[in-house]
């Protein structure tokens, strides 16, 4: 498990097929759980009922923190394995 502070990054948002705001990060996708003010946590939006427990946390759509720990594959490396 790795936890990783950035320098602020801005966060790549994308809109789900359900028209809900997510961010893509290192192939990854992210759905916002729960906001405290500007500071919301973000999960897995994939694997999250799978136990992957991977968490981008944004301020002002800022990536102030990313739990990387994710307990299978990013979609864009499944899709280049032919899988």
């Amino acid at each position: 498990m790795e936890t990783i502070r950035l320098g602020r990054p801005r966060a790549i948002f994308v809109i789900s097929q359900k028209g809900n705001k997510m961010i893509k990060f290192k192939g990854y996708t992210y759905s916002a759980m729960r906001g405290l003010g500007a500071k919301v946590r973000w999960r897995c939006s994939t694997h999250h009922n799978h136990g992957c427990k991977a968490v981008v946390i944004t301020v002002e759509d800022q990536i102030i923190s990313v739990k990387d720990d994710h307990n299978h594959l990013s979609q864009s490396n499944c899709l280049s394995k032919g899988g």
